[in-house]
């Protein structure tokens, strides 16, 4: 998060904490109600359709409480789903005698229709959830999320977008993208601070959605009256974050949304070129070379020569020795270095990167042959 909003987050955690029952029981409301419906506006969302939560794993977890699965029924999600993700549907699954089922995905990617027909083709006439990532955290692959829902909603099918990594990087209009239960985070590409996202759910599935965590939902003597209620009170927590989430926006509008999105398009397109260069192995996601904010996504997973065995030794190295945050993983048993580049980063960093890959490559191939 950028200094101004660290600021301003500060003094609001200490003006809450110097007096929290003036926040919860007098001000709760009229202060946190117009910073949800100024995201509900930016995000293309109605203003009766969406709520602040912490994340969006908060975000999931309630449309997994709520949902009314039962024996026979089949909850279906992408084997790139995230981990906490997979965890939040097994648990709901585990607990309802539904099944989770596992739709294979194609690496490499080639286009949209790939995606989508890899999806269509696992859904039978027991599946009653899809589950899906706009930008998946792992491969980093923006899915063609419109087209997704449309074939789902065809076949009857709820849809439940995991989407951490989507605002700020995606033009959204949640509402437009067809989804029934769309969860993202603030603390990402957005730039805000920890622990801010926000949940929309379709109007027609509203009545099923309650949170987590009961409370108070309203300040008293009001009662909660709609489904947006029993999220704005959920217990005594930590509002400075919320309080401070429209500075990270209004950040971000000066710096550009599109003048953020070719920034991070250009590093991330260098930290190909150069990884490419160093260990002759291509990306498995299609790039462009010129900026288009309609595939743009600002990270690139690039397979690298090392044993899948050792992708989380080479992750801490990284963190420990270098003070380089990237993630190290497999899949398909092939390893892979995902870099992400936001407006802040720069062509030296990359460079960095890069010289600090080559050192440990050569370090890992050494130790291989004295093996």
């Amino acid at each position: 998060a950028p200094r101004r909003v660290l600021e301003d987050k500060a003094r609001y955690f200490a003006e809450i904490s110097a007096n929290p029952m003036g926040v919860f029981c007098h001000e709760l409301e009229d202060r946190l109600l117009p910073i949800r419906d100024s995201v509900a506006d930016l995000f293309g969302s109605g203003r009766g359709d969406l709520v602040l939560v912490e994340n969006a794993t908060y975000g999931v977890n309630a449309v997994a409480a709520s949902m009314n699965l039962k024996p026979g029924d089949e909850v279906l999600l992408t084997e790139h789903e995230y981990g906490a993700v997979f965890n939040i549907w097994r648990r709901k699954c585990a607990e309802s005698g539904a099944t989770p089922i596992t739709a294979d995905m194609p690496w490499p990617v080639e286009g949209d229709d790939q995606l989508v027909d890899a999806i269509t083709s696992a859904i039978t006439d027991r599946t009653r959830l899809l589950v899906f990532s706009h930008v998946t955290s792992s491969p980093a692959v923006r899915m063609p999320a419109e087209k997704i829902c449309a074939e789902a909603r065809a076949r009857g099918v709820l849809t439940c977008i995991d989407a951490p990594h989507a605002p700020a990087v995606v033009d959204l209009d949640v509402h437009a993208l067809g989804s029934d239960f769309y969860a993202a985070s603030c603390h990402k590409w957005l730039c805000g601070p920890v622990g801010t996202g926000f949940l929309y759910v379709r109007p027609e599935q509203q009545a099923l959605i309650a949170p987590p965590v009961m409370s108070w939902g309203r300040l008293k003597p009001a009662k909660p009256q709609a489904w947006q209620d029993w999220f704005t009170w959920t217990g005594t927590r930590d509002l400075s974050g919320f309080f401070s989430l429209p500075v990270a926006i209004d950040l971000l509008a000066e710096i550009g949304w599109n003048n953020f999105r070719r920034r991070s398009h250009y590093l991330v397109q260098c930290a190909s070129q150069r990884i490419e260069e160093l260990t002759g192995m291509q990306a498995m996601v299609p790039t462009n070379a010129t900026f288009d904010p309609a595939t743009f996504v600002p990270m690139i997973a690039m397979p690298i020569p090392i044993p899948v065995e050792e992708t989380f030794a080479l992750r801490a190295r990284l963190h420990a020795e270098h003070k380089i945050e990237v993630p190290v993983y497999a899949i398909d048993d092939r390893a892979y270095l995902r870099v992400s580049a936001h407006v802040y980063n720069t062509l030296a960093e990359i460079e960095h990167l890069v010289e600090v890959l080559r050192v440990e490559f050569t370090r890992t191939r050494s130790l291989r042959t004295a093996g």
